[in-house]
């Protein structure tokens, strides 16, 4: 669900540094890259971060990397200005990048917690953040959480978190509130179906009662829905949240007024929803397979054949749709 806002010259408009989510477990700024694709198709430049993911690197390693790759884009490639934006955990990364970046104090600390040479680096003016659904609070995100999604945001947690003697040490930006003197103006965007909705709304109170300019915007929909594909079979509602979003988000870097009334939602031709269809059922389609066979002696054969079964569909069918998509086979098989 991409809108085509007319383009815009780019030297009009802040380059924009982008760091990926993924529950600091996974992912690549590779990957995630359709979620932000309007940005370009919009006209800036967007520079797109990787950093070493837990559980192998703990807090502070993907935040230092941030802070690394921030310091990069000013000295390579002469941005002395930008807008940073993140989403779920990439939120985190950039939330606390900006507290370090806009509060010499904590940029101090954290230099001497990692041996880093932080206070010698040059990096750019932050003019806006813009947090996607992040991690911004661990506490509100375990508040009436089902069972299921308190495990797993604990292992989230637990797997990102220091250990040791820095293992009280904070990761999220509303634990941080005190120290903040300075802040870039930040706009929260949050869905009101995620589970950890109530980060988001805690991080609007927290940064507000610092003095910081917030500006938020919830939509109808789940974690991640701006980066769902619009040519997915998903709920009105979710593509409906998905293209305003991106309008809010293209409207807030250019300091326009954001609208209230819902976007228009361009169609997808056939041939891009069928593939859409054919992507959600290698994701999801074969999963319940074994389940079939659960209870009966053909479950180890069942689960066999699934393996094989996912093991050639999906390589071929993501060949083919890449092949569908772009006309060329994918250079990296």
């Amino acid at each position: 669900t991409s809108p085509r806002p007319p383009l815009t010259s780019p030297k009009e408009l802040v380059p924009i540094v982008y760091v990926h989510g993924g529950a600091f477990l996974a992912a690549s700024s590779e990957l995630m890259l359709s979620g932000i694709s309007f940005l370009g198709r919009a006209g800036h430049t967007v520079y797109s971060l990787d950093y070493p993911l837990a559980p192998q690197h703990r807090y502070p390693t993907a935040l230092v990397s941030v802070l690394r790759g921030l310091a990069f884009v000013r000295q390579a490639y002469g941005v002395e200005r930008c807008a940073i934006m993140g989403d779920s955990a990439g939120g985190n990364l950039v939330t606390m990048a900006a507290a370090m970046m806009s509060n010499p104090k904590l940029l101090r600390q954290l230099q001497e917690s990692t041996g880093e040479p932080l206070l010698e680096m040059k990096f750019p003016v932050l003019e806006q953040l813009l947090c996607l659904y992040g991690i911004l609070d661990t506490e509100s995100s375990l508040q009436e959480a089902p069972w299921l999604v308190d495990i797993a945001l604990r292992f989230i947690y637990d797997s990102y978190a220091p250990r040791g003697e820095a293992k009280t040490t904070p990761f999220c930006i509303c634990d941080l509130a005190d120290d903040i003197d300075h802040y870039p103006p930040t706009l929260l965007v949050a869905g009101e179906k995620d589970p950890i909705f109530r980060s988001s709304t805690r991080a609007r109170d927290v940064l507000h009662a610092r003095g910081v300019d917030v500006t938020y915007r919830a939509y109808p929909s789940t974690h991640a829905f701006l980066g769902f594909p619009r040519t997915w079979p998903l709920p009105r509602q979710y593509q409906q949240s998905s293209v305003d979003a991106m309008h809010a988000i293209l409207a807030y870097l250019r300091g326009e007024p954001m609208s209230d009334t819902p976007a228009p939602i361009i169609a997808a031709p056939m041939l891009d929803r069928f593939l859409g269809m054919w992507e959600v059922a290698l994701l999801m389609g074969l999963a319940p397979l074994p389940i079939l066979f659960v209870s009966g002696p053909l479950f180890i054969l069942s689960c066999f054949l699934f393996v094989a079964i996912l093991g050639l569909v999906g390589p071929i069918g993501g060949i083919l749709i890449f092949y569908f998509k772009h006309r060329k086979l994918p250079e990296h098989w």
